[in-house]
């Protein structure tokens, strides 16, 4: 069942009666909306919230304006786009049903939800207004993902406000540049001496001079918080001037200071009651009353509310409220001076109120904040299965914050922190986590919790890529695991599936991947049961089983469906995989969305990320956008380099490296020059021919020598591609590597040769529907298809051949596809490639002789060279395809 939407979160604040008008703020407001999103971004305290209040509140053109005030514990995007919906159809009842029925579901898909709003929205008939209050307390990656992708796509009439205390992790540049970005930020906001003197004579009545004004405006700088507390502080103070020749806003107690002269002006059980509640982020009576042991909660809350004492109503009937938050922590800073240690006294009531109503997250961290840890850590694993579904960074901090002698007497805590530690791939932590867990429990004796221990030094010795030691371990501790722990053995499976998968170890892969399958079935264990259908099917892909796998992921699609698990964590290897298959049968839309879903649990999901970033962006690279492809790896590489797991950060680098110098081909000689270096520095690894990248790596060695003309040292990359090819029964690396070799022996006038290695190429690509190993090589590829088909020797073969060139342009260019790696057989020339470049601006071939200093005739013997070598029969056609290779 989902969780209730909190109501009080959907509805803007009233305007404040007190505040002045900002009449050339709000006209900015309305000239934004033209723009897709407006922004305001500035610290606490600049009166970002009350602007737009203010703005909403004198725009009576502005009915339609969906609001939802966000707080941490909105972090996982099921609970986040619940409020977000439950926003729109406050406002615009029924427009978005089809997105509320989706969400209804246990575990709703997000993206076809975002996807389903947007459509919806699209067809509103009405402008809207999104605003989303405190944005900065959302940070989850697989939410900002999502974010984006609804900013990206917002139908025009729909408006989007964010209101933020830092940045958030969009494109804004590029909105920005377009003119989709209206922005305010904190120089925007500041009070000037004109907005002080407005707000502290005429709203507040104080009768300042104009110096007290200035000096008050300029202590501030403008600081809208600061002028209010000043402003609360003198009312009733006979000396203003006095007070205000005494403040310093650069004084680190002056906040203290302002607070204290309010509070004493308030009778002391309105004192004992702020101080008392300042713990709490957001109260009602009854938890006033449980916190402050006495009665009247109501009545002292409406009093506070009467005397303007930064109390905020969070709903429209006045029962939820909290303090202004630079507030709360003056009134917590107050009463750690005043009444030491008894905030840990107001916290365990909390915490225990709490917990009787099973609101586990605010019992624990309230538990936590009063150092009852026993409470916390049995709360902790009562619930830690729960807590791991998208909040893992929540339990890491709760566990973390337990002290060691509470840990040393709870091993099972220890390993809940250490399983934490494991589905977010923080390596390095978990490794010293374990070593700690096994030498306590080798004094302790308890071989049954030693055994789960050993599972987790088994998934460690397996990501550090000892494939052998990790099999080893894996088996050795599933021997010892007690029958009853049967979610420790689905992961020990699942370790030593992967370690024989990475092996190249199929058969026993896949063995195993079986035996996973039915033990969880079993259990009716949806998590491991998807994870170890999705990874075998990704074995499949990589041996060059595509139908078999295809069949897998629709049985790991349907049963997911069934169980209302489409948008779960558990779908990531399944998702990356899928995209992986559609991208090598050329299917770039469901490639793109099955990617882009699959690396949104980045966060939780370390491993399927690292594939996920690998494939998509090979997938970008198919697209034929080689800027794109780097630029996706490298947002991997900083997410690997964030969570610590150093072998994925390894990977990543590897292939960054590799695919840059790739790009670097389309850049004329320099770049061909720069790719050839970093091709000349890989040596090959005799030694390690299991690991993938390494392999994926050569064939790109291959391809650079290949366009630099160095056939011999091509060949011989070629030769230990194809024997590791063979000895790891990867076809789809085979497959790449004969496709090399076919356009090797072609260019060295080895027609026969060619033509055998083509014939072989095709008869086992055909089986499967192999397509991207032929399209990404684009004209090369094309114009050897053209020029051998006709004799090839199997009748397969040729009638494969014939269906790869119909998906070919008319000048070797894959459909709708763009290139992959853009590498011209017979490079063009510097001469060439400026004559080229010149051809594209549109200057005629006698403008190109003036411009580059020759002859007429020279000019047009380059024009000649470049149709050939381009492919083209006309100036226009040489154009547009140097800019599909990126030539200009």
């Amino acid at each position: 069942m989902s969780a209730p939407i909190l109501a009080t979160k959907l509805f803007a604040p009233r305007r404040n009666l007190k505040a002045v008008p900002r009449p050339d703020l709000a006209s900015r407001f309305e000239a934004g909306l033209s723009a897709r999103l407006t922004l305001l971004s500035a610290p606490a305290g600049f009166g970002k919230t009350s602007l737009v209040a203010e703005w909403l509140d004198a725009s009576a053109r502005r009915p339609h304006t969906a609001w939802l005030s966000l707080e941490p514990d909105d972090d996982a995007p099921p609970r986040f786009w619940r409020h977000v919906l439950a926003a729109f159809e406050r406002v615009a009842p029924g427009a978005i049903a089809p997105a509320l029925e989706l969400m209804q579901r246990p575990d709703p898909p997000i993206r076809d939800v975002i996807l389903t709003l947007l459509n919806s929205l699209g067809s509103s008939p009405d402008p809207l207004v999104l605003v989303l209050d405190d944005f900065h307390a959302v940070t989850g990656q697989s939410l900002l993902e999502g974010m984006s992708l609804f900013i990206e796509n917002l139908p025009p009439q729909v408006h989007l406000v964010l209101i933020t205390r830092a940045d958030p992790p969009f494109a804004l540049a590029r909105m920005r540049a377009r003119g989709e970005l209206s922005e305010l930020r904190a120089d925007d906001l500041r009070f000037t001496p004109q907005t002080a003197d407005a707000y502290l004579n005429r709203v507040m009545a104080l009768s300042l001079s104009a110096s007290d004004v200035a000096s008050l405006a300029a202590s501030t700088e403008g600081w809208v918080a600061g002028l209010q507390l000043a402003a609360l502080s003198m009312q009733g103070l006979a000396d203003r001037h006095a007070f205000v020749s005494r403040f310093d806003g650069r004084h680190r107690y002056i906040l203290d200071y302002l607070v204290e002269e309010s509070l004493a002006h308030q009778a002391p059980d309105v004192q004992e009651f702020l101080l008392e509640t300042s713990i709490l982020d957001r109260f009602d009576a009854a938890l006033c009353e449980a916190v402050t042991t006495g009665r009247h909660g109501q009545a002292m809350l409406a009093r506070l509310e009467q005397a303007n004492l930064f109390l905020v109503p969070l709903d429209e009937a006045r029962r939820w409220y909290r303090y202004h938050h630079l507030f709360a922590d003056m009134l917590r800073h107050l009463l750690a001076l005043r009444k030491p240690g008894h905030a840990g006294v107001l916290h365990r009531r909390a915490a225990a109120w709490f917990a009787g109503r099973a609101e586990s997250y605010d019992a624990i961290q309230h538990s936590l904040a009063g150092e009852d840890y026993d409470r916390a850590a049995d709360l902790i694993e009562a619930g830690h299965a729960q807590f791991q579904r998208g909040q893992l960074a929540r339990l890491q901090g709760w566990l973390a914050a337990l002290p060691d002698e509470v840990l040393a007497q709870r091993p099972r805590l220890d390993l809940i922190r250490a399983q934490a530690l494991r589905s977010a791939g923080q390596t390095e932590r978990l490794s010293a986590l374990v070593d700690r867990i096994e030498n306590r429990l080798k004094e302790d004796g308890d071989s049954r919790l030693l055994a789960q221990a050993q599972v987790l030094r088994a998934y460690l010795t397996r990501v550090r890529r000892d494939l052998s030691g990790a099999i080893r371990l894996s088996r050795e501790a599933l021997a010892a695991l007690a029958p009853e722990d049967a979610g420790w053995r689905m992961l020990g499976l699942l370790n030593l599936a992967l370690a024989h998968h990475f092996a190249c170890q199929t058969e026993l892969a896949v063995a195993v991947y079986e035996e996973l399958t039915a033990l969880s079935r079993r259990f009716g264990a949806a998590y491991y049961l998807i994870a170890s259908m999705s990874l075998e099917a990704m074995l499949f892909v990589h041996t060059g089983r595509l139908k078999d796998a295809h069949r897998l992921y629709e049985t790991v699609f349907d049963y997911a469906e069934a169980q209302g698990l489409r948008n779960t964590t558990a779908m990531s290897f399944a998702l990356v995989g899928f995209g992986e298959l559609m991208r090598e049968w050329s299917d770039f839309e469901r490639a793109e969305q099955a990617l882009l879903e699959g690396v949104g649990f980045g966060e939780e999901m370390l491993d399927a990320a690292l594939n996920g970033y690998l494939n998509l962006g090979r997938l970008r690279n198919s697209q034929g956008d080689l800027a794109e492809a780097v630029a996706v790896l490298e947002r991997g590489l900083a997410l690997m380099r964030q969570a610590g797991v150093r072998t994925f950060v390894t990977q990543l680098e590897s292939t960054l490296s590799m695919r840059r110098a790739l790009f670097a081909l389309t850049r004329g000689a320099e770049g061909r020059a720069e790719a050839l270096r970093w091709a000349q520095a890989r040596a090959p690894h005799e030694d390690d021919y299991l690991n993938w990248s390494l392999q994926n790596e050569g064939v790109a060695v291959a391809r650079i020598h290949l366009a630099a003309g160095d056939s011999a040292e091509a060949s011989l990359w070629l030769d230990r591609v194809e024997e590791n090819a063979a000895a790891l029964s990867q076809l789809p690396l085979l497959l790449r590597a004969l496709v090399l070799r076919a356009l090797l022996l072609d260019r060295q006038g080895g027609r026969d040769g060619a033509l055998a290695v083509l014939d072989r190429a095709l008869a086992l690509a055909a089986p499967e529907g192999f397509v991207r190993v032929f399209l990404d090589e684009g004209d090369a590829v094309a114009g050897l298809l053209k020029k051998h088909a006709p004799r090839l020797p199997s009748e397969a073969a040729r009638a494969y051949a014939l269906e790869l060139l119909s998906r070919f342009g008319p000048h070797g260019s894959a459909k709708a596809t763009g290139r992959a790696d853009a590498v011209l057989v017979e490079p063009l020339s510097d001469r060439e490639l400026g004559v080229l470049r010149l051809i594209a601006e549109g200057l005629s071939n006698q403008a190109i002789a003036l411009r580059l200093g020759i002859e007429l005739n020279t000019v047009k013997k380059h024009n000649s060279n470049l149709m050939s070598k381009l492919g083209c029969s006309n100036r226009t056609q040489a154009a547009a395809r140097a800019r599909s290779l990126f030539l200009v």
